[in-house]
């Protein structure tokens, strides 16, 4: 849980900022007079896109109610952002003034799919410059490669996981019990309190 005088909060630089909450947007239909045409057209709402962009910083939330941190550090592909997770929770009416995101809190460094950014689900909440220094982001030796042979996660495994980290849901979820561990940051260590389906 974040509190004022947390050592990771810090200002956040104004012309960094880069929130736009579209979600509440919709487009209105036209209405189709019944008079030349008997039969009457309805649509749904159209929600627009969340934007984000690389700096761009988002809550993930987890079973509890709480919500972690992450950070676009990179978009090396059209559907694949570079994703930092952070060990930095708050409650889900937490107004972010500031944040700081220290390397020490780091979770995982993945690159992932953009759908739950896109729909708002992990929800945008500030911009800075990537915390994280750029040799430790994810698939970066093979930058030089044009990325090929790069490893992407699905955002929904990627959510899976960070449930998983903090004991909602089954370390070894997949077939492959190490699989999660692998998600890791090189300098992050497993959490004590793990869930099992095999013991």
């Amino acid at each position: 849980m974040i509190e004022p005088d947390a050592p990771w909060i810090r200002p956040i630089s104004p012309e960094l900022s880069c929130i736009r909450d579209e979600s509440a947007v919709v487009s209105i239909p036209r209405r189709h007079s019944t008079k030349t045409n008997p039969m009457k057209f309805s649509r749904k709402p159209e929600r627009r896109k969340q934007h984000w962009d690389v700096g761009s910083i988002f809550s993930v939330e987890q079973s509890d109610g709480l919500f972690c941190l992450g950070q676009v550090v990179d978009m090396p592909l059209p559907n694949a952002p570079s994703c930092v997770f952070y060990d930095i929770r708050f409650p889900a009416r937490t107004e972010l003034k500031s944040i700081y995101l220290p390397e020490e809190k780091i979770i995982a460094a993945v690159s992932t799919t953009r759908e739950l950014l896109d729909r708002g689900k992990w929800r945008v909440l500030a911009c800075e410059a990537p915390a994280l220094e750029r040799r430790y982001w994810p698939n970066e030796y093979l930058r030089e490669l044009g990325w090929v042979g790069a490893e992407t996660h699905g955002a929904g495994i990627v959510t899976r996981f960070l449930e998983a980290y903090y004991g909602f849901a089954p370390w070894d979820y997949y077939a492959d019990p190490t699989y999660f561990d692998k998600l890791l940051f090189p300098k992050a260590a497993r959490p004590k309190r793990l869930l099992f389906k095999k013991v």
